[in-house]
């Protein structure tokens, strides 16, 4: 099958996807998406995060591990071009340290998934994407707990491309 449904003799067979997604080249994480009808997908996003040290002595460093997941559509625009709408429910998990103070973070949040998608052969798409997305941050620093950092992010630098591997079980 190709993005838009319509059959090359597998009709029985359901696609899988996986490959990768990047913006700005320096925020890499990767993606599976399985079908679960013939324009819907579910989506699974993971290893998004960033690694960063900002001092030696004192040390100074920062860690963050995300996961994504959530269901997309596709709409056909052409042949081989589709839009793609979707949400995602997500989660960042974050640490930091500085000297002696430790720092954790969990930021639980929900977004939109708005992309286009270019089929350039039966195994391989290539695509863009942007996820508005709604978030709060629940941090832990100094034995506190608190709620902070209410987010919603809609901005053109936070496009993704994306390029996925698509194969049939």
């Amino acid at each position: 099958m190709i993005f838009t449904g319509q059959t090359t003799g597998q009709e029985n067979s359901k696609n899988q996807e996986i490959g990768f997604r990047t913006y700005n080249m320096s925020n890499f994480g990767f993606i599976y998406k399985k079908q679960k009808s013939d324009n819907t997908y579910s989506r699974l996003r993971f290893a998004t995060g960033e690694f960063g040290i900002s001092k030696l002595d004192p040390f100074s460093g920062s860690i963050s591990l995300g996961i994504a997941g959530g269901q997309e559509k596709r709409r056909a625009l052409s042949e081989k071009l589709d839009f793609i709408t979707g949400f995602e429910l997500m989660c960042t998990l974050g640490s930091s340290l500085t000297g002696d103070n430790l720092s954790l973070s969990l930021t639980p949040g929900i977004g939109a998934v708005l992309g286009v998608a270019y089929v350039a052969s039966d195994k391989f798409i290539v695509g863009v994407e942007t996820i508005p997305t709604a978030s709060f941050k629940l941090g832990y620093a100094n034995e506190n707990i608190r709620i902070s950092n209410l987010n919603i992010h809609f901005a053109s630098t936070y496009g993704s491309l994306f390029v996925v591997y698509r194969f049939s079980k």
